[in-house]
């Protein structure tokens, strides 16, 4: 998983003139699904645990997450700040 086009797509905004290019992301799962459109922040999806492999064995960088806590991480849309 990587998030290195979420810093990059701004850069395509002068290849279209008249458009608005924003960032988007959809994420799709077994319970459903939700969208994180027009953000400046990154959000990462993924609620199982994390591992990443170091000298060759799978060493836990984080545990698993419950769902909700992708609603938390992403941004409120500014109409719905109050």
């Amino acid at each position: 998983m990587t998030d290195r086009h979420w810093d990059e797509i701004g850069r395509f905004q002068s290849d279209y003139p008249g458009k608005l290019v924003m960032r988007s992301a959809e994420v799709i799962t077994y319970r459903g699904h939700v969208n994180n459109h027009a953000s400046a922040t990154y959000v990462d999806y993924r609620t199982g645990p994390i591992y990443e492999l170091r000298d060759g064995s799978l060493v836990p960088v984080r545990k698993a997450q419950p769902a909700s806590r992708i609603f938390d991480d992403i941004p409120r849309p500014v109409a719905s700040r109050r």
